[in-house]
């Protein structure tokens, strides 16, 4: 996938209706674009001038069919070809869902993530518990394993937990990404909003 290396920075975040709150706080930290996931698209956008503001749908069913933008943590078997899905890794899932760490199923599916050409996302706030950094780290490598396009955001469900780009690339330090490889990944998400809205 080729970046958009002027691209902003965007935090991905569940609002409640807390959006204002979400903007104030991006605004506040220096955060460029936010992208609000819903269960449901709302039917009122919020309206603000210094924030772009994407809207995506969070699905548990990978094969949902919709033109709106979908991201989903089921992590299984027989990805679907649909462009707008985007995947993301949440350590919590796994008991729910059958996906487990690690086995040589996550080398196949992680293979078939880079054959359909997917993003792959992490989550500051999975990272952010000391007892799933052994499963992002392994995860992480698995990435690199195959160069995956992976990229970070908070996927925040209050507006304290959103982190700016500088954090960020902290973080991918602190989990084994290189340093050019955290400043790609922090614009992936970005490049492809603006190709898929």
């Amino acid at each position: 996938m080729n970046v958009n290396r002027d691209y902003m920075y965007v935090d991905v975040c569940f609002p409640d209706n807390n959006e204002k709150d979400f903007v104030e706080m991006a605004k506040r930290i220096g955060i460029g674009g936010l992208l609000f996931l819903y269960d449901d698209l709302p039917k009122e956008k919020i309206k603000t001038e210094k924030i772009k503001i994407w809207y995506g749908i969070y699905c548990k069913n990978p094969n949902k069919k919709s033109k709106s933008l979908l991201f989903t943590d089921t992590l299984k078997r027989n990805i679907p070809k649909n462009e707008n899905l985007v995947y993301f890794y949440t350590p919590e899932e796994e008991k729910k869902k059958s996906f487990h760490f690690p086995t040589r199923k996550n080398h196949v599916l992680i293979k078939e993530l880079k054959e359909k050409n997917k993003l792959f996302g992490f989550s500051f706030v999975s990272i952010k518990d000391t007892k799933n950094f052994e499963k992002i780290e392994f995860f992480i490598n698995l990435c690199k394993k195959y160069d995956i396009n992976s990229f970070l955001a908070s996927f925040a469900r209050q507006p304290y937990f959103l982190r700016n780009e500088i954090h960020m690339r902290a973080l991918g330090k602190a989990i084994g990404m290189m340093p050019k490889t955290t400043k790609t990944s922090l614009h992936l998400l970005g490049d492809f909003l603006m190709k898929h809205t």
